[in-house]
């Protein structure tokens, strides 16, 4: 079968979250952090949050609710007016559904002498 890679070409990166778990660590979740700015491609510093590690799918959704908030913690409050509440309230479930599934993702046993 055919499988074809898909290639995202980001200019400007405005948010980002790392729901780490750190390997050997305390926990679930336990490198878990946020980067709300950049400066062109380099994220800031890492902000640490405990509610991430608590509830990530919550704390992420919580954040993406108030998209407005969001973009002024990024310096992009100017990208509020381009916001449709109402496109955005449409998309919620698909993106809470694909991060249901990334952090649910448990990759598989590698095959015997791998």
């Amino acid at each position: 079968p055919r499988r074809d890679a898909v290639f995202w070409h980001i200019e400007e990166p405005i948010w980002r979250a790392d729901l780490f778990t750190e390997v050997g660590g305390r926990g679930p979740y336990d490198a878990a952090h946020y980067h709300p700015t950049f400066d062109g491609l380099t994220p800031c510093e890492r902000v640490s949050d405990d509610a991430i590690e608590a509830d990530p799918l919550g704390w992420v959704m919580d954040r993406l609710v108030d998209l407005p908030a969001a973009l002024t913690e990024s310096g992009h409050a100017d990208l509020i007016g381009a916001l449709d509440p109402g496109l955005v309230r449409q998309a919620m479930p698909a993106i809470r559904a694909s991060i249901e599934a990334t952090l649910a993702y448990e990759p598989a046993d590698p095959p015997a002498g791998d």
